[in-house]
């Protein structure tokens, strides 16, 4: 027997148009992997494997401050300021996923989208003088970082979802 309440969810997020679905950060558990960064290492294994011949490089930071471990990737912003800086036209949205994706062979290496980007998570591959950024790893069901991150810290969702989920965990500490 099928949960009603999970059939209710996927079939509004259906309604409301959720066809994408994004890598959300939850900070506060982030514990560092006890150093090992884990994202990071899968994330960067994932990178040389389908970009053979760029430098080897993780599109996931993690910032340290005052003990608390800050992970940090593309927002995917839905006005994407990459994409409207691009000159060349290598940063494009992809429709049928909604994740904006770079094609390398057109990246001129101006450093424009990583001068537009109000998060700070385009790196410059400077041997091979290209702007990298997060693509979601949308060639996957669940990208690598996010199978890596043992305390949940990153997750695959929807907005849609997301927001219903906090929603029912404020609700809980009310009623």
């Amino acid at each position: 027997m099928k949960n009603t309440q999970n059939n209710r969810e996927e079939m509004l997020s259906d309604i409301s148009g959720e066809f994408t679905m994004e890598i959300l950060v939850n900070p506060g558990k982030c514990d560092g992997c006890a150093g090992s960064f884990d994202c990071i290492a899968s994330c960067k294994e994932e990178m040389t494997k389908i970009y053979p011949d760029i430098e080897p490089n993780s599109r996931i930071s993690i910032y340290q401050k005052d003990g608390a471990f800050f992970p940090s990737l593309c927002r995917n912003c839905e006005e994407s300021s990459c994409m409207s800086a691009c000159m060349s036209g290598a940063r494009v949205r992809n429709k049928d996923n909604g994740w904006v994706e770079t094609n390398y062979s057109l990246c001129v290496g101006c450093w424009m989208c990583i001068m537009s980007c109000p998060y700070g998570v385009i790196a410059r591959a400077e041997k091979d003088h290209l702007a990298l950024k997060c693509d979601g790893c949308s060639h996957t069901d669940v990208p690598p970082c996010v199978k890596a991150c043992k305390p949940k810290a990153i997750e695959i969702t929807g907005t849609y979802r997301y927001s219903q989920k906090k929603r029912k965990i404020f609700a809980k500490g009310y009623f």
